[in-house]
């Protein structure tokens, strides 16, 4: 009698390592891996203020992806350069040890909030798909793997670290329209004793 197997996805990192996950689920909040392409498409506005947005930011939540080594008080630093931004990213890891990471955007057409930056190794677009600028913020990221698969990344972000429960919905419902499962979203903590 044959038994029966659960479908498994296997992506090989760049680093050496080997990342495998059941994909019965359509998508699971250790990749962000899911079944099929990157299918909506991301209208954004053409009036984005590279100014207006530079600064603070703070995680408030978003899918979980290994690219991050912060998982809680995480804190960005939007500096406006020619090209985009540099983002400097601080907080805390899994074992509350202090992090810093460094990443660059590069903007692909003035006045739209659409960057590139480097995700896994991969060349891969990050857009600013709603904003007020001074409250919060929602990005997304979409890429496809082979046409098969695709690879979603989101963050709710914000200027304060307890923003208005208003402005996080106005996030999740940003994110449910390009497709996000905002069941998968995770809260980053943001307590009083994130002192960066």
């Amino acid at each position: 009698m044959l038994c029966c197997r659960a479908v498994m996805l296997c992506v090989v990192l760049v680093m050496g390592g080997v990342q495998c996950q059941n994909i019965e689920d359509q998508q699971t909040p250790s990749s962000g891996v899911s079944v099929g392409s990157c299918s909506k498409t991301v209208v954004l506005d053409k009036n984005f203020d590279n100014t207006r947005f530079s600064g603070t930011w703070y995680k408030i939540g978003g899918l979980p992806t290994t690219e991050e080594i912060s998982v809680n008080c995480t804190k960005y630093e939007y500096i406006q350069t020619a090209t985009g931004y540099s983002v400097d990213a601080t907080g805390v890891d899994i074992n509350n040890s202090p992090t810093q990471q460094n990443s660059v955007l590069r903007q692909q057409e003035s006045n739209i909030g659409r960057f590139n930056t480097k995700l896994s190794q991969i060349e891969a677009d990050i857009a600013v798909i709603n904003t007020d600028y001074d409250n919060y913020a929602c990005l997304h990221s979409c890429y496809d793997i082979k046409e098969a698969f695709h690879v979603q990344q989101a963050w709710i972000i914000s200027r304060t670290r307890q923003p208005s429960r208003d402005h996080i919905a106005l996030c999740q419902k940003a994110l449910f329209e390009v497709g996000v499962p905002i069941r998968l979203l995770e809260k980053v903590h943001q307590g009083s004793e994130c002192t960066n």
